[in-house]
Parts: C-alpha cells; sequence; structure tokens
C-alpha cells in the first residue's frame, strides 16, 4: 500500500528539499530557488512528488508559473504541461511543456513565444540553463527587432549581460537581406552586430566585410574591415 503525504499551501525551498533531490543544482546556483504551490502530494513508494494546482518557480528574478509540477526525486526530473508563463524584467514568455533535469541542471520548454517592449521571439524549443546563466533557443528560433527579424541557426540569451547572440544569421527588413555567421544585440543598445562573412544585399548593390552594424532607429549600416562593394547592372 503505497504511503502519501498532503501538504496543504505548501512553500518548499529547494535547500530543504529540492537541493537533496538535485545536489547539482545546489552547487551551481547562488540565489535561493523557491517553489510555491497550494498543494503537494508526495508518493514514498514511487519517490514522486505531485504538486497540484499552479505552481511558481522563482531563480534570479526568473519566475515560472505552471499548471502542476511532478517532480520524481529518483531519475531527478520534473515535468509540467498547458500554459506555462516565464517572466523577468518586462519580458512574458508563453511554453505549452516543461521538462526539468537535474543531471544537465536545464529546463527544456517546448513550443516557445516570448515579447518585451524591445523585442519579440519563438522557437520550438528553449532551454534554460541555470548553470550558464543563459537561454538557448533551437528548432526554427526567430528574434524580432523592430522592424528588423533575425533567423539563425541557433539564438542564445545571457542574462548577466543581457544580450542576444546568434549563430549562421540571415537578418531582414523590407528591401534588404544581411547574412553572417554570428549576430549580437545587447538590450538597450540601437546596434545589431553582424560578424564572420558579414553581408548586406540590396537590389542593386552588395555590401561585404569583417564586421556589418545595422543601427536599429536611422536604418543606418556600417561595414568594417575588407570592405567590398558589388554593383549590379
Amino acid at each position: 500500500m503505497r504511503k502519501k503525504k498532503v501538504f496543504s499551501g505548501l512553500l518548499v525551498h529547494i535547500a530543504a528539499v529540492l537541493l537533496a533531490l538535485i545536489p547539482a543544482w545546489a552547487e551551481a546556483v547562488e540565489d535561493e530557488v523557491v517553489i510555491r504551490t497550494t498543494m503537494a502530494e508526495y508518493d514514498e513508494e514511487t519517490g514522486r512528488i505531485y504538486a497540484q494546482g499552479e505552481s511558481t518557480i522563482t531563480w534570479q528574478g526568473v519566475t515560472m508559473v505552471c499548471p502542476y509540477l511532478e517532480l520524481d526525486t529518483r531519475t531527478q526530473e520534473a515535468t509540467s504541461s498547458g500554459e506555462i508563463i516565464i517572466t523577468w524584467e518586462g519580458a512574458r514568455v508563453e511554453a505549452q511543456e516543461m521538462f526539468f533535469s537535474g543531471e544537465k541542471n536545464q529546463a527544456r520548454l517546448s513550443r516557445v513565444r516570448g515579447v518585451s517592449d524591445e523585442y519579440a521571439f519563438s522557437a520550438a524549443e528553449v532551454d534554460f540553463d541555470f548553470t550558464g546563466e543563459r537561454m538557448v533557443m533551437k528548432g526554427d528560433p526567430l528574434l524580432e527587432l523592430s522592424e528588423y527579424t533575425v533567423r539563425a541557426l541557433s539564438i542564445e540569451h545571457s542574462f548577466p549581460s543581457k544580450a542576444w547572440f546568434a549563430s549562421s544569421v540571415t537578418l531582414t527588413r523590407p528591401g534588404w537581406e544581411g547574412r553572417s555567421s554570428r549576430a549580437m544585440f545587447r538590450e538597450g543598445d540601437d546596434v545589431i552586430e553582424l560578424s564572420g562573412d558579414a553581408r548586406i544585399r540590396r537590389e542593386d548593390s552588395t555590401l561585404r566585410g569583417e564586421k556589418v552594424l545595422v543601427f536599429l532607429e536611422t536604418g543606418r549600416v556600417r561595414v568594417e574591415g575588407d570592405v567590398e562593394i558589388t554593383i549590379t547592372q
């Protein structure tokens, strides 16, 4: 017969419960991680914790609200599905599925869309790396900045530096297209930096250089390093 313990109005501090569940998380994250939920049930036979009802996870200014949480103390994994909302510093993100791995110290979100006053993004998958303090978007990731659209193989956001990094980049806006190996944008700045065989193609010309700076507000483009200009007749 299964032994179950039910906790009402539960406030779970990682130091008390989940740090015993996931030691790697305890070593990697300096700030306290807190889970709050209205009801939780622990099954001693299976080692599973069921956090029923809305559950909130907070970590270093990031808040994740899940319809429920199911935690496996043996595999060091947690799952949730439904309408999952993540917020930080004016950004709001919606996801449909969440899977946390204690071994990798990451939370993987599926079918993700996010928006703030400065940018919007979407991806099939997003990994929150708690150790590296970063978010990595994969699966046709897209980042929108004003009238510019960044498409890439992968797009990464660093929480400490508030910077976005992209690889194998296509940057588009009405009238032209840019391509490069890498791109970087820092929140609060007015510039997208393309580097690595960077080029801008218009209907009548192509600009190529080691680096291309695109100024968002004015649309001005500056090409630096071994600049080549091709005029289309």
